[in-house]
């Protein structure tokens, strides 16, 4: 879910690694591309490669609701985001 969310720029490369290094803290065994997405910094292409790597591509059920369910609140804050959001619905397409 965070490979869409970044590319469809709902979130930034710093809250992706911010995320990643909850995961590792967390985790007794780390998977490489965990490890990668941590030290990927701010290469929006690395994190994009070593996201891809940990999961599949396409979003579970669960996943797709949570992702529409952001988009929605988005929305719903200010319909200035509507652009972002459609961008972000059609790279799920």
């Amino acid at each position: 879910m965070y490979r869409q969310a970044l590319l469809s720029g709902l979130v930034t490369p710093s809250e992706v690694v911010a995320w990643a290094d909850r995961q590792i803290l967390g985790l007794d065994l780390l998977p490489d591309a965990l490890m990668d997405v941590s030290l990927s910094g701010s290469n929006t292409n690395k994190l994009i490669t070593a996201l891809g790597e940990l999961g599949p591509r396409k979003l579970s059920k669960t996943a797709f609701r949570l992702y529409a369910t952001h988009l929605l609140a988005l929305l719903r804050s200010d319909s200035v985001h509507l652009s972002l959001i459609t961008s972000a619905l059609y790279r799920l397409a």
